[in-house]
């Protein structure tokens, strides 16, 4: 089955993420799930991806705990150019489930896509009415929240709800890891808790 949908989102760097995952309890969010991810970046070796606004990756899923498992099964995800009338990041997105990751990727080589970066996080997924609400750690970067919904309106009542202060953040996981190892001095594609 495929996933081909608008995903409306919300990124906020945050400092406390206990102190955000006390306020989804009090305020009624459904804890659905904690995982590991680890997603893989493809891109032309051009970059044309990149500076077209768009981004290719496999996903691989860990269950670590919580009432719900997800489907663990690898996912493959094209996201197009983000909408630029929006409040938030508006882009479409089109996802599908790979019953043979490390096959696929050998596809995209073959089809001159070549793997630009690694990124690991721990996610934790609440269910706060229309909205789904993942509390996300990266190596390196720190703690985030991802808020989607249906709506732009469901998104900024969630902000509210949860007292977020911080700006959105427009930019991607892949573009803040790119920039933090440039600006450190870092080489290498892999960004992981090892």
């Amino acid at each position: 089955m495929i996933d081909n949908t608008f995903e409306i989102e919300a990124k906020i760097k945050v400092d406390d993420i206990e102190h955000l995952r006390s306020r989804l309890i009090d305020v009624g969010a459904e804890y659905l799930a904690a995982v590991m991810q680890t997603d893989t970046y493809f891109d032309r070796p051009d970059g044309w991806l990149r500076d077209h606004d768009r981004g290719l990756r496999i996903r691989r899923t860990e269950f670590i705990d919580g009432p719900v498992e997800p489907d663990l099964r690898p996912e493959l995800t094209c996201k197009g150019p983000r909408d630029p009338g929006g409040v938030y990041k508006t882009r479409r997105e089109i996802q599908i489930r790979l019953d043979q990751a490390d096959a696929f990727e050998g596809i995209l080589s073959i089809a001159g896509m070549a793997r630009c970066m690694t990124i690991q996080k721990r996610r934790s997924s609440y269910l706060l009415g229309p909205c789904r609400i993942e509390l996300d750690e990266l190596p390196m970067l720190g703690f985030f929240v991802e808020i989607e919904a249906p709506g732009e309106g469901e998104i900024t009542s969630a902000i509210e709800l949860l007292g977020l202060q911080n700006d959105t953040i427009s930019e991607t996981y892949v573009y803040l890891a790119l920039s933090h190892c440039k600006e450190q001095g870092i080489e290498g594609k892999d960004i992981s808790f090892e």
